[in-house]
């Protein structure tokens, strides 16, 4: 019977020898997650905050300017004659942040537009499917640079 025991006793401590080099692992690669995310963070925000700057000297610069208002960005805000697809992505794209549904309403209204919510939370999917926009979670999209597929 000894020699059963001492092999029950030998695979408990290899099993307890594997477990320990998992946790090991799970421990490094958790922590390689936690800097990559936090690098994401930032990047994130440096990337909001340059698109910030360039609207503001964008919207500084005569509308002739090169490097001035040009392509589909609506620097003056007026979005009130844009049709609701392109105002929310102009809403979503120009944020440099992830939006809920809510925010881009709020955005719009705020912006001169009234649309009806639902309308705005099917036009969001419809962007995202298309790539136009991000979706960076369940109900929550950003600039189409930042989304990722759910």
């Amino acid at each position: 019977m000894t020699s059963v025991a001492s092999c029950c006793t030998i695979g408990l401590v290899i099993l307890q020898d594997e477990l320990a080099k998992l946790d090991d692992i799970i421990k490094k690669e958790s922590g390689l997650l936690d800097e990559l995310v936090s690098q994401i963070t930032l990047q994130r925000a440096r990337l909001a905050g340059l698109k910030e700057q360039r609207r503001t000297l964008a919207a500084a610069m005569p509308v002739g300017a090169p490097g001035g208002q040009r392509g589909s960005s609506v620097l003056n805000d007026d979005i009130t004659k844009l049709t609701m697809t392109d105002a929310i992505k102009e809403v979503v794209n120009s944020a440099g942040r992830a939006m809920r549904i809510s925010d881009v309403v709020r955005e719009l209204k705020e912006r001169g537009r009234n649309d009806n919510p639902n309308s705005v939370s099917v036009t969001l999917n419809y962007l995202a499917n298309a790539g136009d926009i991000g979706k960076v979670g369940r109900g929550i999209y950003g600039p189409a640079a930042e989304g990722a597929s759910e």
